[in-house]
């Protein structure tokens, strides 16, 4: 719907003033040691499964309208060539207002359509890619699996320049729907380490396990997750807030609420209660060294009826990034803590984990927008849910890719 509202504004308002197409073309050859990947409804902790696999790891497209009103349209497209799951689809679209700055420093925006929460200090690059490397945290590959919404955002500034002040100050407020089975992909395959975002109606697997047996507490859930779907008919939220400072000091915390809760289910979909806070910062230090934290903290729940929760878990995730830049090269690492604990204990569905995750990546800059990539990742991991597919509870997955990235 706002694409097609979109391309009928630019075509027939004679204020459009320009529009935009960036892009990003990403090749790689990876090798993976470990389980059969979780995009095709298995155990493995990456996107590639066991084995070589040459791909087409991401094409964006992003296309942009702005007009002289200080409205713009933003469509971001990604296309997967990966042998996993190839696929094209829409992963943002939404219409933006930025006001230009008041007397006072203020200044408002105005996003509505599907779009990202104001979570991740990692993807800041075209596509939703990350500068940094080419698997995003385990965090942040959830937030590009579950985490969207179809709804309106609103923000304000307050710009420190125009009172002599260092400091940079905004509050955004965003009003979610269309996000009701937000968290089944983290409960029943836990955290994962990607660089693979879902697209608007698409439908993701997940392994198979005994409650879903008929019969069992789970025998009505459908065997694949749509996660943009609406089923209760209620709005959530997510509020943040960002400090910066000298553009060398970011500060990003917020509370996020899908206000799910009700027994309502549709075609094989339940309704899910996520919640989570967020927690992060990113620090430019002397001598082009960054050093980025994050850490979220929440809870996911599958009602059934009577306010029973068949599904009921309490998940974690930290990770540590530190990055150098020097001439034409960037090397970076990143640590990482995670856990779900689970705490309903229906037979057949434990979806106890915990476990760590390592990446170290070096980037070679080669002409102004292309890139090439060497990074190696490991995860080790319990879960003992494996076991129901006679694999090892405890298993260490390791990989290695290298990597092309143009951006145009």
């Amino acid at each position: 719907m706002t694409i097609w509202l979109a391309l009928y504004l630019a075509s027939h308002l004679t204020y459009a003033t320009e529009q935009k197409l960036s892009g990003l073309v990403d090749i790689r050859f990876s090798t993976t040691k470990g389980y059969e990947s979780y995009i095709v409804g298995d155990y493995g902790k990456f996107r590639y499964s066991d084995g070589s696999n040459f791909s087409l790891a991401q094409l964006a497209l992003n296309y942009q309208i702005d007009w002289e009103n200080n409205f713009s349209f933003h469509l971001i497209t990604n296309a997967y060539g990966d042998g996993e799951k190839n696929a094209l689809g829409v992963t943002e679209s939404y219409f933006k207002y930025r006001s230009l700055p008041t007397e006072n420093g203020l200044r408002y925006q105005l996003r509505s359509g599907f779009m990202y929460p104001k979570v991740s200090l990692e993807n800041i690059n075209t596509g939703w890619s990350s500068p940094y490397t080419l698997s995003y945290s385990t965090m942040n590959t959830w937030i590009g699996e579950e985490v969207r919404h179809l709804g309106i955002e609103g923000s304000i500034t307050r710009l420190g320049r125009f009172s002599g002040s260092e400091h940079d100050l905004t509050l955004n407020l965003a009003l979610l729907s269309h996000n009701d089975p937000n968290g089944s992909m983290l409960a029943w395959h836990g955290w994962t380490l990607s660089s693979r975002q879902s697209f608007w109606n698409e439908m993701l697997d997940f392994p198979n396990f005994p409650a879903l047996s008929p019969g069992q507490p789970l025998s009505l859930q459908a065997k694949r997750s749509d996660p943009f779907r609406e089923i209760d008919s209620k709005i959530g939220y997510h509020i943040s807030g960002q400090w910066h400072w000298r553009n060398k000091l970011t500060l990003l915390a917020g509370s996020y609420d899908n206000r799910g809760g009700t027994d309502n289910v549709e075609d094989g979909q339940y309704n899910w209660i996520t919640r989570f806070s967020n927690l992060g910062f990113k620090w430019k230090m002397q001598n082009d060294l960054t050093l980025l934290f994050q850490a979220m903290y929440g809870e996911t729940k599958m009602r059934v009826i009577n306010d029973f929760d068949v599904v009921d878990v309490d998940f974690n995730n930290a990770f540590l990034l530190l990055t150098k830049k020097w001439q034409n090269y960037r090397l970076s690492g990143r640590i990482e803590k995670f856990e779900v604990k689970d705490l309903d204990g229906i037979y057949g569905d434990n979806n106890d984990e915990i476990g760590d995750a390592i990446t170290i990546s070096f980037a070679y800059q080669m002409t102004r927008n292309l890139f090439l990539h060497l990074e190696y990742n490991r995860i080790d991991s319990e879960r003992p849910s494996r076991l129901y597919h006679e694999l090892d509870n405890s298993k260490i997955e390791s990989q290695w890719q290298l990597g092309g990235r143009l951006y145009f």
